[in-house]
């Protein structure tokens, strides 16, 4: 009885809060340049909101916030965009996750570029990598697309703090990994396991 009411509470609080939803319409919306066709990351710096392509492209964009247009294109040299997924950033510094890994889930190359702010904005591009790997991916094997638990899709970065989320293809559900104190592995230049 005890497990009937509890299904039944949450199957009319779920008809509670739907029926109480905002229903949310956009402010304004614009048609991206063809430029930036495939953003997957966003965020907002200097004034300007900057995005990157998913697949491919190792440009960084510079958006006006108002009219969607690209106002300043940074091109990245000595690097490679396998997947990127995300961008972040902190008080110095942007991140863009490299860690898309849905084609084959065996990745081995996962990593986050970090580039300072400062530095990129007087034309001096300023970067190092911060590879990892999960470590609970035992099984390298290449899969079917789209049938991975270890798709890197988002990031943030909070404090001493990476937290990349993951989509699980294969059981519908996301992991949080966490790699600590990631300043001091990059001065150490070493890969490490996020736990």
């Amino acid at each position: 009885m005890k497990i009937k009411y509890h299904i039944l509470f949450f199957f009319f609080s779920s008809l509670l809060l739907t029926a109480n939803a905002q229903k949310l319409k956009p402010e304004y919306s614009k048609v991206l340049d063809e430029n930036s066709r495939e953003t997957s990351g966003l965020l907002f710096w200097s004034n300007k909101l900057w995005t990157h392509n998913d697949d491919g492209d190792t440009n960084l964009y510079a958006l006006d916030p108002f009219s969607g247009e690209i106002t300043q294109t940074i091109h990245l040299e000595n690097v490679k965009n396998n997947d990127w997924e995300s961008i972040s950033q902190d008080e110095n510094y942007i991140y863009i996750g490299d860690f898309g890994n849905n084609i084959t889930g065996n990745r081995t190359n996962l990593n986050i570029l970090r580039i300072e702010k400062e530095a990129l904005l007087s034309g001096i591009q300023k970067l190092d990598t911060i590879h990892f790997k999960y470590s609970d991916q035992l099984d390298f094997t290449p899969k079917k697309s789209n049938t991975t638990d270890f798709d890197g899709e988002a990031f943030i970065v909070s404090n001493d703090s990476i937290y990349i989320f993951t989509k699980q293809w294969t059981s519908k559900q996301t992991n949080l990994y966490s790699c600590r104190n990631f300043r001091e592995i990059i001065q150490q230049s070493s890969k490490r396991n996020l736990k």
